[in-house]
């Protein structure tokens, strides 16, 4: 007898847009915190970075799911950098999205 402890999985959509550009160097850091699976498909920990007015990117990862996933996103516009954070509940099995409006 071999005993197995399975985590259940979901995948998290994100969408990071930039909805009121100013300027060209606008920017934009999002990182997903927590527990991460090490495989092809799955949201890592690094830094996903945008620069510029007409940022518009959406991306699928699978994360470990019945539990809240955890986010920061740091905006910088006119020279002025706002901090801020949030999570949003993944179900087993199933798909959120995350919206980054900035």
């Amino acid at each position: 007898t071999q005993n197995f402890s399975v985590d259940a999985s979901g995948f998290v959509r994100v969408h990071i847009k930039n909805t009121s550009p100013l300027a060209s160097d606008d920017f934009v850091q999002f990182t997903m915190t927590g527990l991460n699976y090490s495989c092809s498909d799955c949201c890592g920990s690094a830094p996903i970075q945008k620069t510029g007015m007409a940022v518009d990117t959406t991306f699928i990862c699978r994360r470990y799911a019945n539990r809240n996933l955890e986010y920061t996103t740091i905006v910088t516009k006119a020279t002025i950098t706002t901090p801020s954070g949030g999570s949003v509940y993944l179900a087993a099995g199933d798909t959120v999205d995350l919206d980054i409006f900035y």
